[in-house]
């Protein structure tokens, strides 16, 4: 059908209508893919950031005697240290600053779990196993990394001592 009606037409003319014509239909095509890609790959993570956890949440946290696999203990400590870390750059209180850091010592704790559980896997896996491995341990220390930052200064004294 194309055929019949480009029949007979310059290619100058073919040019001007029909690529960008081509061009619109990849435009729109993207446009309609891509976030659906997108919201595809970060839905669990997206799914993780919904949720609140309060103050009470943070300082009952216990870990528990099964862990989960390294992907989702990185997601969890890296969604409490999102949690952590808007409290205290929303001016907390002193009790809010005490709650959180109660909830970075759990967040560490995790974080030392989490480096087990990846040296573990790293002598087994294979060479994309490993790459993820080592993104989700960065991931981790990046992000408590900057929970740290947002403490108010000498906040977090007491908790490198555990008689403390």
């Amino acid at each position: 059908m194309v055929a019949m009606l480009t029949e007979g037409l310059p290619t100058s003319i073919l040019l001007q209508s029909v690529v960008p014509q081509a061009l619109v239909v990849f435009i729109v095509v993207v446009a309609f893919t891509l976030p659906a890609l997108l919201q595809r790959f970060s839905s669990g993570i997206l799914r993780c950031r919904t949720g609140e956890i309060t103050p009470e949440a943070i300082a009952d946290h216990e870990p528990s005697e099964e862990h989960p696999g390294p992907e989702i203990l990185c997601r969890r400590i890296v969604e409490r240290v999102e949690q952590i870390r808007r409290v205290l750059l929303e001016n907390p209180s002193e009790i809010e600053v005490e709650m959180c850091s109660i909830g970075y010592r759990a967040c560490v704790e995790d974080m030392g779990v989490l480096i087990d559980l990846v040296e573990a896997e790293l002598e087994v896996s294979g060479p994309i196993r490993r790459w993820r491995l080592r993104a989700w341990r960065r991931r981790a220390a990046e992000a408590i990394f900057h929970m740290h930052e947002a403490f108010p200064t000498g906040s977090l004294h007491p908790l490198y001592h555990k008689d403390a």
